[in-house]
């Protein structure tokens, strides 16, 4: 089992969150435009992408990106840099060659420590 080193899997974690937020963005801008609307109507999901696309254009559903790039590149790459150190010096301690070897409750810290 080859294992990386932290700082690429810090690195694989930040990209992570970089490709993560630009699919998910638009999703966020939605969510958070039919929260706080205000149509007796109820919100609807279409006429609110049409709405932002209408009057921002497609980068309207791109709004905040800054800002959840901030929240979630950081965060990736600490958890799974963290994360795939912690599966690494678990393999150690156990000594097993795989993480397939490692007990599920080692798996479940390891994610909770993360």
């Amino acid at each position: 089992d080859a294992r990386l080193s932290m700082g690429t899997e810090v690195g694989i974690g930040a990209l992570t969150g970089l490709c993560t937020c630009v699919v998910m963005n638009p999703f966020e801008v939605i969510k958070t435009r039919l929260q706080v609307a205000d149509n007796g109507a109820g919100p609807s999901v279409f006429n609110e992408i049409f709405k932002v696309t209408y009057s921002e254009g497609a980068l309207g559903l791109f709004r905040g990106l800054a800002a959840l790039w901030a929240r979630d590149i950081p965060f990736n790459a600490l958890f799974f840099g963290s994360y795939e150190t912690l599966t690494t010096v678990l393999m150690q301690v156990q000594n097993v060659t795989s993480r397939d070897g490692l007990s599920s409750a080692s798996v479940c810290f390891a994610g909770g420590a993360a």
